[in-house]
């Protein structure tokens, strides 16, 4: 239990050192954080959509869009989020998705749909929206407000 707890607190940190330097534009720092996180918490959405925002980031679209895939399942299959905060989540996937898809004429057999009109940003906590923005939403400027 003692060791369960400790590596929940250095994934902690490491996430958090994640996030700072994916908000510098370090993704490649980044990625080797988050990739420390993965390792001591396997298979959760956040992490694992983190890791594949991190990838395309930095140009490895093979496994961006396998980890961007890995999270959209996560997320579907989570009971930790509400029903918007999924689809929120799951768009954020499809955004980076679609990019890979699209700029590598890969067969679109993957769930990468993007439709923000469906989201309503009000109904999501602000700590995703913060780790992961939807900055194309179109209210998303009228988020920022509040």
């Amino acid at each position: 239990m003692v060791i369960r707890l400790f590596n929940r607190f250095r994934a902690s940190l490491y996430w958090v050192s994640s996030l700072k330097l994916a908000s510098k534009e370090q993704y490649e720092l980044a990625l080797k954080k988050i990739s420390k996180v993965e390792q001591l918490m396997p298979n959760k959405a956040e992490i694992t959509l983190l890791k594949g925002f991190l990838c395309f980031a930095t140009d490895k679209d093979d496994l961006a869009l396998c980890t961007l895939l890995t999270a959209w399942n996560l997320i579907g299959e989570s009971s930790q989020y509400s029903l918007e905060e999924k689809k929120y989540l799951q768009c954020y996937a499809s955004f980076f998705g679609k990019k890979i898809t699209d700029t590598n004429a890969i067969n679109n057999a993957y769930p990468f749909e993007v439709d923000y009109s469906t989201i309503h940003l009000n109904k999501v906590r602000k700590s995703l929206k913060d780790n992961f923005p939807l900055r194309g939403h179109p209210h998303w400027s009228d988020q920022k407000m509040q």
